[in-house]
């Protein structure tokens, strides 16, 4: 529902909007579709990734730090082996691969979608109520779809390791997300 009302959002835009104002409408038909703790968390680290991308010093890296940040702040109480986490895991793999001399923006987000599903494979043995299911977190498996889609957009490719991850964490059950 997150991403439907932000599909919305942009759909109602003329065809000739700026790039600006797409991204205006995004992250706020992200919020407004906002639904439970993750469709908050995904609406706000959306919203950041948007606002810090391509204009942070430290270029793609920095723009999901960014967003991993702003996922943190969306909660109160934040809960490992959720969506939070896989959204720190993405930054640290990016800020990895950059460190190492990765600069173009689709291997920095191959990197960090490649620590993210690492990541993913661990929730079950972060979160106890993921363990005794069986399952991963719905919410972080989302996100990363979300950042494969941009992976794909940014022409490079799928990272799609989903039905993989998936199949391994709990024979294609998915999880609760408990932010």
């Amino acid at each position: 529902l997150t991403l439907a009302e932000a599909a919305a959002a942009i759909d109602a835009l003329p065809a000739d909007a700026s790039a600006a104002r797409v991204a205006v409408a995004l992250a706020r038909g992200a919020l407004v579709g906002a639904r439970g703790n993750s469709g908050v968390i995904v609406s706000q680290y959306l919203g950041a990734l948007l606002r810090h991308g391509g204009v942070r010093p430290d270029g793609p890296a920095g723009a999901l730090a960014a967003a991993a940040d702003a996922a943190y702040a969306a909660v109160a109480r934040p809960v490992e082996g959720t969506v939070l986490t896989i959204g720190r895991e993405v930054a640290l793999g990016a800020r990895g691969a950059a460190a190492v001399g990765v600069d173009d923006v689709t291997g920095l987000v191959a990197a960090g979608l490649a620590a993210g599903y690492a990541g993913l494979e661990r929730t079950p043995q972060m979160l106890a109520t993921l363990h005794r299911a069986g399952v991963v977190d719905a919410g972080a498996l989302g996100l990363l779809l979300v950042l494969d889609g941009l992976l794909a957009a940014l022409g490079g490719g799928t990272h799609d390791r989903a039905t993989e991850v998936l199949a391994a964490g709990g024979a294609g059950r998915m999880g609760p997300t408990t932010t």
